[in-house]
């Protein structure tokens, strides 16, 4: 199930229901795993945040999108969503 965000001009399905990657063991290749199996067994919103595990579980998140064709999905079926961590906040 989907809902559908209206901009201006643009229409974009957000599935309702995504798979989290919080507490993923760092540098174990478990998110990427998880993740591709999350994409092969029909999720299709990925949600993850620099704070889940740092710059190694957005890694292994983008690897599994990547890698994602090979169960058939391609990136534009896949709807990604992070955070940034309060630290990072600031003017320019």
């Amino acid at each position: 199930r989907t809902v559908t965000p209206k901009n201006e001009s643009i229409t974009i399905p957000m599935p309702q229901i995504g798979f989290g990657t919080y507490k993923f063991k760092k540098n174990s290749g478990d998110a990427e795993n998880a993740i591709l199996e999350a994409l092969r067994t029909g999720y299709r919103h990925i949600d993850t945040a620099f704070i889940y595990g740092g710059e190694q579980t957005e890694k292994e998140v983008g690897c599994a999108i990547q890698n994602s064709s090979r169960f058939g999905v391609s990136r534009d079926e896949i709807f990604l969503t992070s955070k940034q961590w309060r630290a990072y906040h600031g003017y320019d």
